[in-house]
């Protein structure tokens, strides 16, 4: 299980940017969510690749709430990349080739507290005051 994942979304075969991004950094997980566009057959052996199937059968309500052909969906990346153990999530798109700085000095803090569990339910409430001055974001799975 690797604590670091790149999440990304696409409806292409796999890119140079998600080629490159899976060879190259390896220690990182790249989770790819698909969408109804993506071909049926898409494949990188290197990638953690969720079809729209895969997806609607998580155990997260988000999946079957979030519009399809739309980049909302990147939020299920998210949430599987935390439920597979990340604790540094970093994003990008599979059109973007990565500059040769990408993923080096990731030294970003954001302190966020579990404000309640139940039913198998997680919420987060996330104050990253320090990076971006006071905000109140709320999730839950």
């Amino acid at each position: 299980m690797k604590s670091k994942s790149v999440v990304i979304t696409t409806i292409n075969y796999p890119s140079d940017a998600i080629r490159q991004i899976a060879d190259e950094y390896s220690d990182w997980n790249l989770i790819v969510i698909g969408d109804k566009k993506t071909p049926a057959d898409w494949s990188y052996g290197k990638t953690d690749y969720l079809s729209v199937d895969q997806q609607l059968a998580l155990p997260y309500s988000l999946c079957k709430r979030s519009p399809f052909n739309h980049y909302a969906r990147k939020n299920i990346g998210y949430i599987h990349a935390i439920k597979s153990g990340a604790n540094l999530i970093a994003e990008t798109d599979d059109d973007n080739l990565p500059y040769e700085t990408f993923l080096q000095d990731l030294n970003i803090h954001v302190d966020g507290n579990v404000v309640e569990k139940a039913a198998g339910k997680m919420c987060m409430s996330i104050f990253p005051t320090k990076e971006y001055g006071p905000v109140d974001t709320r999730w839950s799975t």
